[in-house]
This record gives structure tokens, C-alpha cells and sequence, in this order.
């Protein structure tokens, strides 16, 4: 005979799930910023993509553009933003 103080086993299961997804490690955030920046490569592989590449850099106190344009498969580099934003537009003109 049971009494009022022990539970049926289904309601200690159903404790111990509830339990054990309070205290279920969770993914740390560089961990899941990691696997997004792994997706985004992903799909940045298997998807076309004709978009520029701009990177800005610094050289001797100098700020330049690299543009890589992968539809003419050509590298060029700007030495004023202004520059290369005439080239952008002028892209799309073509």
C-alpha cells in the first residue's frame, strides 16, 4: 500500500526530466557564434555570389581599398572611398 508521501514512477520520471533540462548545459556563445560564422561560410561556398569583395587597409599611415570584382576576376585598389564609390555605381551601369 503507498502513502501520500511516495510518488508512482511516472511522476519521478517526469521530475527528473524537468531536473535534468533545468541543468542541461547549453552551447556558450563564442561556441554557437563559432557554428554561425561556420554556416555562413557554408552557404557563402555553395551559393553563387557576384558581390565585391572591399577590404580596407592600412599602410604606412595610408588607407586604401582592395576590391576584388568576381565577375570580371580582377583585383583593383582605390586610394580615396570616394573613388571607389564611383566605381560601384559604375558597375552596375555596365
Amino acid at each position: 500500500m503507498m502513502n501520500s508521501t511516495q510518488y508512482s514512477n511516472y511522476d519521478l520520471e517526469q521530475q527528473r526530466q524537468q531536473l535534468e533540462a533545468l541543468v542541461r548545459p547549453r552551447p556558450s556563445a563564442l561556441l554557437r557564434q563559432t557554428l554561425l560564422r561556420l554556416g555562413h561560410a557554408c552557404l557563402g561556398w555553395m551559393l553563387p555570389n557576384n558581390s565585391p569583395r572591399i577590404q580596407q587597409r592600412w599602410q604606412n599611415d595610408c588607407t586604401y581599398w582592395t576590391v576584388y570584382d568576381p565577375v570580371t576576376n580582377r583585383t583593383q585598389r582605390f586610394y580615396s572611398e570616394n573613388d571607389l564609390r564611383v566605381w560601384l555605381e559604375g558597375r552596375y551601369y555596365e
